[in-house]
């Protein structure tokens, strides 16, 4: 296993209304936004290909903070999911990505502990 899959799409519902303009993986949790928590996760576990999944309309704000995963160590990937249909979606989408191999899966909002 060399890859992980982060899903971070949604809508935030939840935290609405600071989600209607920011992507709640994007929202800070600590000293880092939340994105960053599985991307360190990820990457202790010794994964350093990572596919950020994410909506069309946030996808240029992870971009923007996290480029292409360098000065976290790691190698990031972007993909677009166009509608929040679940995790199973959101997994068919990667499928390029990952191949045959074994991979590890992580909720955006997950590994902050």
């Amino acid at each position: 296993m060399r890859k992980a899959v982060i899903l971070a799409g949604g809508t935030g519902s939840r935290l609405s209304p600071i989600t209607r303009v920011i992507n709640k993986h994007l929202l800070p949790v600590g000293s880092y936004p939340m994105i960053y928590w599985s991307i360190l996760k990820a990457k202790e576990a010794g994964l350093h290909e990572i596919l950020i999944l994410t909506s069309r309309e946030h996808l240029a704000a992870f971009i923007q903070l996290l480029g292409d995963g360098k000065d976290l160590g790691v190698h990031l990937h972007y993909m677009i999911q166009d509608q929040a249909d679940g995790i199973a979606s959101a997994l068919s989408l990667a499928e390029h990505f990952v191949g045959d191999e074994k991979f590890l899966v992580l909720l955006g909002a997950s590994g902050q502990n």
